[in-house]
């Protein structure tokens, strides 16, 4: 009569996996020229990238940042007012 061994591949509740993760040697075992590392990759699906918040609007509004940007350009984006507005409030703020 013969008794049935199970494998480690056919045992109850282990899976190839684990399998191949007890028959491998540990890092710590290797010669240090034998261990390859690759590169992770990671690649985010369309509907990863929305409840991540990659493909909403960005909030910056590209044709007021292209004007000041003008302004700043041509020197005239500084006036006495926006000056005075500025001191205001930095010394209402210290205040």
């Amino acid at each position: 009569m013969s008794t049935f061994a199970p494998s480690p591949l056919n045992s109850p509740g282990i899976t190839a996996f684990d399998a191949a993760q007890r028959s491998a040697r540990p890092e710590t075992d290797r010669n240090p020229s034998e261990i390859v590392r690759g590169e992770d990759q990671v690649e985010l699906s369309s509907a990863a990238r929305i409840l991540g918040g990659q493909d909403q609007p960005s909030g910056i509004r590209e044709d007021l940042v292209a004007r000041i940007r003008g302004e700043i350009a041509d020197g005239s984006y500084e006036t006495s007012d926006k000056i005075d507005a500025t001191l205001t409030r930095l010394a209402r703020d210290l205040g």
